[in-house]
């Protein structure tokens, strides 16, 4: 498992746990939004946990989550960031799957 992997699985027991502050948020959010295009390709074809059906799975359970966060709070600005990285890499996963 890479350290970002293990970054996210953190984020996402923090926010399950609902102990996540805005800075935690932002944190989960700027991470989000550095994954290369490569590193998201490996989530799509790698599986670590066995509850989803891939790491890529996860990146994107995040990404909704954080929008919705932001679009509580009407940060629209950040919200539409991270919708364009998923509508970005589900494009690039598509082209490197065919």
């Amino acid at each position: 498992m890479d350290e970002t992997f293990a970054y996210l699985l953190q984020s996402a027991r923090l926010i399950s746990s609902n102990r996540h502050t805005k800075d935690d948020i932002d944190f989960i959010n700027d991470l989000l939004l550095s994954l290369d295009n490569e590193t998201l390709i490996g989530y799509s074809n790698t599986k670590t946990i066995n509850t989803i059906s891939c790491d890529y799975d996860l990146f994107i359970k995040l990404c909704r989550f954080i929008i919705h966060y932001y679009e509580d709070n009407e940060e629209y600005e950040k919200c539409n960031k991270l919708k364009n990285r998923i509508i970005e890499s589900e494009d690039i996963i598509k082209l490197k799957t065919t």
